[in-house]
């Protein structure tokens, strides 16, 4: 765009000869012009397409999302399938049913997904404590085995995933976000209180089992919740279960109850130690117990940082709307923009076409007027031919002569009218190539808003796909998290029959972290639909670029047709103007040819004048003489007379008459021949006049036969 700028145009037209640009200066800018369309058109394509691919990504992931959460649905039905299994396992109350149910698990090694392993603490040592350790390792082999099924379902249902099962799993989904967003209170209610009668059952049976089996029950209950929670990473425990723990112990051992866990600063509770008559494997169960609080406490922790960064994601969601709007804002400003462009270029066109009819109309005028003019004079140069007497060709001298000053006078105020149109047309051309030029810097602003707009929504694409890569880690993150509150729920729930007291808290525990996972997945529904927002905001921006895009491509549609109208009326301006510099050129030749044939006139009428002066000269002279002579003859005839008078008289008459009338004889005879003398003298001057006025008459028919072919000539260029 440098090229467009307001001091090149300038120097330009100051270095210009003339008072007006040269068509290709305009030519160059409107071409310019058409290439900055073409680079904003092909900028708001690859825009279109880089929404269309970002489209196209958010599907995936929005794809990819809903699929892990069925697979992670479908895995938490597979653990509660797996719990409730387990809990449906009787308890044994002999060693040899352990030590067969062990056998039978080390046999069958599939079965371990239809019950629930049972592990008992004999009272002697050898044998008892062989096979506790044996059953120890087979719980543990079984969690491995468990959660590497589990790892190869999920891996199987994310690579190879049905239509119909994908499509069964999404609306069991949905009716299962509707349940949890909707619950019914006489549901809920039913379950709690049926829950309350199962928890209190249970702890009427473990009672009835604390006060009947004696210290080899409190061993089983032990060894079997240690069963269930030696081998899994992911599963907790809770304050309630703790405490429950500790008072069977304490109803057991009948000791005291232990003073509480010492705690670090910033850390998790330090373990006590250990009573002197617990034995190696309550202690290991008491240091795992802990350990596993450590870990629920460091859940927990992990669980507030993902809600910070869901609503930090959700700021940052909140942003990149307020920055849509924005787009949309400048969108519209660059529309409004274009209209008013588009109205100026339209009224430039009917102002220049309008000047064009003017300025071809006075053409018109004057070439009629011109043609008049000419015509005129050719019948007056006709008639001044026809006319052959020397004063009358004098007086038409001096008319043509006078008729030559006004045709001057018309001409110069011609050429002054011709000149102020140029100057018009020079300033129109000006004022147009401003226009262009404005035009331009608009058209180079807007391709400069929509690189801004373009890198905006680049950046704003970037920071979408970090903050999806970000919530995607933070609904895994929630995701492992719901199922440790799930599986916490569950143990809480196998746990109730043995804390009567601790029940209505882990009620409110399991309350509280079904609220947890209810308000994840209000934020994962809220996440979904809000990434479902934008992508509609962003399928409408796209929408509005398609739209400009159209409607640049009109605009570059109708500056083509400007530019090929502006070239068009460009070449019939040079045209036009070489046809007026070629009539300058004539009427600078005419004009030339009238001052010299008006000087050879003024030459000859001198040469004449001085002829006619010296002729006339030579009249009086010879008129005088011809007057002396007559005198001279009167005189003579008088004499004559007298002397016939005295031959009459004198009838006698002698020789010296007859002499004297010889004498005058002889002198009339001379006489005579002086007078044809005189008069054949008159008669070659008056040719040589002739001569002169025909060589007068053959200048003016040659100056009027280059006049007739100069007007004819101008006329064959003006048809």
């Amino acid at each position: 765009m440098d090229d467009l700028s307001p001091d090149s145009d300038s120097n330009q037209y100051d270095s210009e000869p003339s008072s007006y640009p040269p068509p290709q200066s305009v030519g160059g800018q409107l071409s310019m012009l058409n290439t900055a369309l073409v680079d904003t058109n092909r900028n708001l394509r690859s825009i279109d397409k880089l929404m269309a691919l970002y489209r196209n990504t958010t599907d995936r992931q929005a794809a990819d999302m809903n699929r892990l959460k069925e697979d992670l649905h479908r895995v938490t039905s597979e653990v509660r399938l797996a719990s409730r299994l387990g809990q449906q396992t009787p308890y044994a109350s002999s060693p040899n049913v352990a030590t067969a149910a062990a056998a039978s698990s080390a046999m069958d090694p599939g079965s371990h997904m239809r019950r629930a392993s049972s592990v008992r603490f004999l009272n002697g040592a050898g044998a008892g404590g062989a096979g506790s350790t044996e059953e120890l390792h087979e719980v543990h082999q079984r969690l491995r085995d468990l959660g590497t099924e589990q790892s190869r379902l999920r891996e199987e249902l994310r690579l190879k995933p049905s239509p119909d099962e994908a499509r069964l799993l999404r609306e069991e989904l949905d009716r299962v976000r509707a349940a949890e967003r909707a619950p019914s209170p006489r549901a809920t209610s039913r379950e709690v209180q049926q829950r309350l009668a199962e928890a209190s059952e249970e702890l009427r049976q473990e009672r009835h089992r604390l006060g009947g089996g004696g210290g080899s029950g409190g061993e089983e209950t032990s060894a079997a919740a240690f069963g269930r929670h030696g081998g899994g990473t992911g599963l907790r425990l809770s304050e309630s279960l703790r405490a429950a723990l500790h008072d069977l112990t304490q109803r057991r051992h009948g000791s005291a109850t232990p003073p509480p866990l010492p705690t670090t600063p910033g850390g998790p509770p330090m373990p006590p130690p250990p009573p002197p008559g617990l034995s190696p494997e309550e202690v290991l169960f008491r240091s795992r117990v802990d350990e596993l609080e450590a870990a629920k406490s460091s859940a927990e922790e992990e669980l507030e940082a993902a809600r910070n960064r869901v609503r930090e994601a959700e700021g940052a969601r909140n942003c990149l709307s307020n920055e849509l709007e924005e787009y949309k804002a400048l969108f519209c400003r660059v529309e409004s923009e274009r209209r008013a462009l588009e109205t100026r270029i339209q009224e430039l066109c009917q102002e220049f076409e309008s000047k064009e009819k003017a300025l071809r109309a006075q053409e018109e005028r004057s070439l009629s007027t011109e043609k008049s003019r000419y015509a005129e004079e050719a019948v007056e140069l006709r008639a001044r031919l026809s006319r052959s007497v020397p004063l009358a060709e004098i007086e038409e001298e001096r008319r043509n002569r006078e008729r030559a000053e006004r045709q001057r006078d018309d001409l110069q105020k011609q050429n002054a009218s011709l000149q102020s149109q140029f100057d018009d047309r020079s300033a129109q051309l000006r004022r147009a190539a401003d226009e262009a030029r404005a035009a331009g810097d608009r058209l180079a602003q807007e391709e400069r808003q929509h690189r801004e707009a373009q890198r905006r929504v680049e950046a704003a694409e970037r920071e979408l796909r970090e903050h999806r890569v970000q919530a995607e880690a933070e609904q895994e993150r929630a995701a492992v998290a719901e199922r440790e509150a799930r599986s916490l729920r569950s143990e809480l729930a196998e746990e109730r029959n043995r804390a009567e007291s601790r029940a209505r808290e882990f009620q409110e525990l399991t309350e509280a972290a079904k609220r947890d996972s209810l308000r994840l997945s209000e934020s994962n529904s809220d996440s979904s639909s809000r990434a479902q927002r934008l992508n509609g905001e962003l399928e409408a921006t796209r929408r509005q670029l398609a739209a400009h895009q159209a409607q640049t491509e009109v605009m570059r549609k109708e500056l083509e047709n400007l530019l090929a109208t502006t070239v068009k009326q460009e070449s019939q301006l040079a045209q036009r103007e070489a046809e007026a510099d070629q009539l300058r050129q004539d009427k600078y030749q005419l004009r030339e040819e009238l001052n010299s044939a008006r000087k050879d006139a003024d030459k000859f009428r001198a040469r004449l004048e001085e002829r006619l002066t010296s002729a006339e000269c030579r009249c009086s002279s010879l008129e005088e003489q011809l007057k002396s002579l007559q005198t001279e003859a009167r005189s003579l005839q008088r004499e004559r007379g007298e002397l016939q008078a005295l031959c009459a008289d004198l009838t006698a008459g002698g020789q010296a008459s007859r002499q004297q009338a010889e004498e005058a004889a002889k002198r009339n005879a001379t006489l005579a021949k002086e007078k044809e003398a005189l008069l054949r003298q008159l008669g070659q001057e008056r040719r040589d006049k002739e001569e002169q006025l025909a060589e007068i008459r053959r200048h003016l028919a040659t100056a009027q036969e280059t006049a007739r072919q100069a007007h004819r000539e101008k006329r064959e260029r003006i048809q």
